[in-house]
């Protein structure tokens, strides 16, 4: 990890205005150019800035690759044609390389076009030679300083609330999935208590024979019989083995709620996990098991999954967050639709998936709700975009499934208009991992 820098060192002095902290601060400034004359140019525009800037002079990319100053600079001003790069090659191997600390470019007069690509590709700014003054190059850099600082600042709050909003959901449904593990185990120890109090009259049973062997005094058929009853034993007989195995059911439920939260509870993150081929279907059973507390007694839930769906290369934990939120999400539109005098089966969703081809799988998520308004079609899977109420809701649901969908899986995600009402949420994967998942997706 490299060293943290001046400007971060100084946070814990910072006073809330964020000039004011920069002017304060001593910038660790990175300036790669060959020409020395340029060089010279540059550090002298920069005497007596408002912010004190230290600047390290490299004459090509790998003396600045190399250099400790590379390591702890604070911002980098890269002259675009270097001895060892040249043009948008150059701002490509700068941005590899400091992937955290802000980049403006340095272009000639001919390369202009060039160093707005690079501003379009990342870089806060650029600079052309012979039109920069000491003003125009100071404002550049206190800018891209003040840039870079807000960008990171949406990008940590957007990922704070991204854990905010799965540790939500995971809250959200931790009472009812008590409730769905507490149901088998009450009747699992009611069972076992069964059992318990049945072998006791076995050993009873048993006690009173082997006494009466022991002491020699045979058993008439009638004594044994009265025996028998006492004990229940046909009873026994009966319900012992069903006790048994409702138990064993139980405990197979318990195990299947728990292992789906356990897949939901390590969704993964970063860019380099491994994909792995999975069956969908068992994603989707779990996501169920874990969501069942949202729809039961409100939603009649109903699935067709295809039985021959191939497997998909996938990120299972990021899938199983994002179904999720597509099921829940179907769940409480259709409660809140639906919340007053409900006819029979009116409240419904509807699951599915199946195989649209060699190359791609379709995950349907289908409810009774009110329905997406076209309007708000286009809008439903932006960041912090929701209709429900001050409160209920975050806007993060759908603009997670969308990101891990679409920019994880190389997939589609979309709303249509279910038939006799409602929404229908489709979500298309690649079954293979490739370059081209993206751009290579099916017709409607």
């Amino acid at each position: 990890m490299p060293p943290e820098s001046h400007i971060e060192r100084s946070a814990q002095n910072r006073s809330g205005n964020p000039a004011a902290d920069r002017d304060r601060a001593c910038v660790q400034l990175l300036l790669i150019e060959d020409n020395r004359g340029d060089a010279r140019l540059l550090a002298e525009l920069l005497r007596g800035a408002r912010t004190r800037f230290e600047v390290t002079t490299c004459g090509s990319l790998a003396e600045a690759f190399a250099s400790e100053a590379g390591e702890s600079c604070d911002l980098v001003l890269a002259d675009l044609g270097l001895p060892d790069s040249d043009g948008l090659d150059t701002f490509f191997a700068c941005r590899a390389h400091w992937i955290d600390t802000p980049i403006v470019v340095l272009s000639g007069l001919g390369d202009e076009l060039v160093a707005e690509d690079a501003v379009r590709a990342g870089a806060q700014d650029y600079l052309v030679k012979g039109e920069i003054d000491g003003q125009l190059l100071q404002r550049a850099l206190h800018y891209a300083i003040d840039r870079h600082g807000a960008a990171e600042e949406r990008r940590a709050f957007t990922r704070e609330l991204e854990a905010s909003r799965k540790l939500e959901a995971v809250g959200q449904l931790a009472a009812g999935v008590a409730h769905e593990i507490n149901t088998p185990v009450h009747y699992v120890t009611d069972n076992l208590r069964f059992v318990q109090h049945g072998m006791r009259r076995v050993g009873d049973l048993l006690d009173t024979l082997t006494v009466c062997l022991r002491a020699g005094q045979p058993l008439d058929g009638d004594a044994l019989n009265r025996l028998v009853a006492e004990a229940d034993l046909d009873y026994l007989r009966e319900e012992l083995p069903r006790c048994l195995e409702q138990s064993l059911q139980g405990l197979g439920q318990i195990a299947r709620i728990s292992g789906a939260m356990g897949e939901l509870a390590h969704p993964g993150v970063g860019p380099d996990l491994e994909f792995v081929p999975t069956d969908l279907n068992r994603i989707l059973e779990g996501v169920i098991a874990v969501a069942a507390c949202e729809w039961r007694g409100i939603t009649e839930l109903s699935t067709s999954l295809d039985p021959a769906l191939p497997a998909v290369a996938c990120l299972p934990g990021e899938l199983n967050q994002a179904f999720l939120n597509l099921l829940v999400n179907a769940s409480q539109a259709v409660e809140l639709h639906h919340n007053a005098a409900r006819e029979e089966g009116s409240a419904r969703v509807h699951l599915s998936s199946v195989c649209l081809n060699d190359d791609w799988v379709e995950v349907r998520v289908e409810d009774t709700g009110p329905g997406v308004p076209d309007r708000l079609k286009s809008k439903i899977f932006e960041p912090f975009f929701t209709t429900k109420q001050v409160g209920a809701g975050t806007g993060q649901g759908l603009a997670i499934a969308h990101r891990v969908v679409v920019s994880r899986h190389g997939g589609t995600i979309h709303v249509e208009d279910a038939e006799r009402g409602g929404a229908v949420f489709c979500v298309r994967l690649p079954r293979k991992r490739t370059a081209s998942s993206a751009s290579d997706q099916p017709e409607n």
